[in-house]
């Protein structure tokens, strides 16, 4: 799109093998000029208000199809010692000065065009081998003018004949090559006569070429406040290139009216809508000819999204904690309004995605639900599960809790372990995070105090733990192989405090992998190690720079200073 330059929208001098396609020159000195340039094709752009659309001098092998040049101050095309031009199925109208100017122009054709309302439609001056046809010339000053007179042609023969001309006064009642058997043919009986040696031998009683058919498989699909429609150009473009759409709207099937003109591109968003409101459409295509027939109607009520599931949480239930239980709270919309949700879906991905990507549709619920039973998904399965919920309305249209809840299962051998917990149960305390294992001492180190606390299961008040945290790293005593089994929300962000000296942590990240790396870019850490039940005497090892850190797993990280770390699950 080229508009207002002191000059040409695009100058191409001494310049070959160009193509323009589908662009606009408004308000410049030229719309397009070439110079000396040849191998140039202007393919469906839109050349207007400039004091020339086009200028072309000392130029070859030029064609412009199917563009529209209109409004131009002087002419639509000018050219000057120009040779192997051509123009097809271009629109020239309403041009202060000719529709197209040829001086000293040699071997050019110019055939299947649409000439209207310019102060004269075609002037040759000192041009020759200028062949015209099929062309339709209305509401001119003069609609041509020819100084070289049998040098050019104006008419393809017999049968295919010349062009159309608004003021031809002759009949048709004739036919044939000299028009002088009994019968109409479409073509005039007599000549049109353009200068007193130049004259169109076979002038077409009607315009060339048909409207175009309609626009095909018009569809509508809608969103919060607007409508987006496509459609299929139409299967029959009347010989002539279709310049745009007509796009019609109603509120009622049938009653649609003229709601706007489109250039070139087969869909349009509608953003002046109403959500609730059911919308009708349909298109015609436009050629030079004219605007040809609607196409199917096609219907669609643009929607709010309805408001998502809130409150996500997930538990572990059943006798033996088999199965994973996610609660929710239900849709602002549950029931009510343009956007009632109809149903909630469930998705349950093995590997944890902040967008849910790749994760699988394990339940449809109705309106009114709030909460879904993953049977056997819990203890005894040995997978890891994260879960959505999303809001499903009446048309279809989803979305889906910010948060997710997931099921978390680890393997413990018999012995010491080291464990964290990278999910964030509704109870945080050790009885109930730690129900699926079996242990009789657990331990940890809180590193703010400096200090050891310890719970044994065989003490009458064995000081349970409570309150804990995702980021707490706990020795446990396994007294025989136990999953450690935990449901609850994916935190999204979690803030680790590092205390200056040693601290016992856990990382709950899963959607990427870090390793020890990841640490050591905090200049205060320097150390960190990780369990290893063979290590003796403490069962522990300094972690290599490129070792990954687990979730469900605990480190000891030595820091020289007080620090933060932020750990995102995106």
């Amino acid at each position: 799109y080229s508009v207002m330059n002191d000059k040409s929208g695009v100058y191409l001098k001494n310049s070959n093998n160009v193509n323009i396609t589908r662009s606009t020159f408004r308000t410049n000195e030229y719309g397009i000029s070439l110079s000396n340039s040849k191998n140039v094709t202007v393919t469906e752009c839109m050349l207007w208000s400039n004091p020339v659309g086009a200028f072309l001098e000392g130029s070859s092998n030029v064609a412009f199809i199917g563009s529209d040049l209109p409004d131009n101050y002087v002419h639509g095309i000018s050219t000057v010692n120009s040779d192997g031009l051509s123009f097809k199925q271009n629109r020239f109208y309403s041009n202060n000065g000719d529709g197209i100017r040829f001086v000293d122009t040699s071997n050019v054709s110019v055939t299947d065009n649409i000439f209207l309302e310019n102060l004269r439609g075609v002037f040759l001056e000192n041009s020759e081998s200028i062949v015209l046809h099929h062309n339709e010339f209305r509401d001119h000053t003069r609609h041509a003018r020819d100084n070289k007179g049998s040098e050019n042609t104006w008419d393809d023969g017999y049968p295919s004949g010349g062009n159309y001309w608004d003021d031809y006064a002759g009949t048709d009642q004739f036919f044939g090559p000299n028009q002088n058997e009994s019968g109409p043919d479409d073509i005039g009986d007599l000549p049109y006569v353009i200068d007193t040696n130049s004259q169109d031998n076979y002038p077409l009683m009607s315009p060339p070429g048909d409207l175009p058919s309609a626009p095909e498989n018009l569809q509508a699909t809608w969103g919060d406040s607007f409508v987006n429609i496509t459609w299929s150009p139409p299967s029959s473009d009347g010989g002539f290139p279709v310049t745009k759409y007509r796009i019609y709207r109603g509120t009622v099937s049938g009653g649609e009216t003229f709601l706007v003109d489109t250039q070139w591109f087969a869909y349009y968003n509608d953003t002046v809508v109403t959500n609730g409101v059911r919308y009708y459409y349909r298109v015609a295509a436009i050629n030079n000819k004219g605007e040809g027939p609607k196409s199917n109607e096609a219907a669609s009520i643009p929607t709010a999204v309805p408001g998502p599931p809130t409150g996500l949480q997930a538990s572990l239930g059943g006798d033996d904690w088999e199965k994973v239980t996610v609660n929710w709270s239900l849709s602002i919309d549950d029931g009510m309004g343009q956007s009632s949700v109809v149903e909630y879906k469930v998705f349950r991905g093995l590997n944890y995605s902040s967008n849910g990507d790749g994760y699988a549709l394990i339940g449809v619920l109705p309106n009114g639900t709030f909460e879904y039973w993953d049977v056997s998904a819990g203890e005894g399965d040995p997978n890891n599960y994260f879960y959505r919920v999303c809001a499903v309305d009446v048309n279809g249209k989803t979305n889906c809790t910010v948060d997710q809840v997931g099921k978390f299962t680890r393997v413990l051998a018999k012995g010491l372990n080291v464990v964290s917990v990278p999910l964030v149960a509704e109870n945080m305390c050790t009885d109930e995070i730690l129900q699926s294992v079996s242990y009789d001492r657990v331990w940890l180190y809180d590193a703010s105090e400096g200090a050891w606390k310890g719970h044994m299961m065989s003490k009458p008040h064995s000081g349970e733990f409570c309150d804990l945290n995702r980021t707490i790293g706990l020795w446990i005593n396994v007294t025989r192989i136990s999953n450690l089994t935990v449901a609850g929300l994916v935190p999204t962000a979690t803030t680790i405090e590092l205390k200056a000296g040693w601290n016992l942590v856990g990382f709950p990240f899963f959607e990427q992998d870090h390793n020890v790396s990841y640490l050591f870019e905090e200049m205060a850490v320097d150390l960190v190690e990780g369990f290893d039940e063979s290590a003796s005497p403490y069962f522990l090892r300094t972690l290599e720079a490129d070792e990954l850190l687990l979730p469900g797993r605990a480190y000891w990280v030595r820091a020289s200073v007080d620090v933060q770390l932020t750990v995102l699950n995106s």
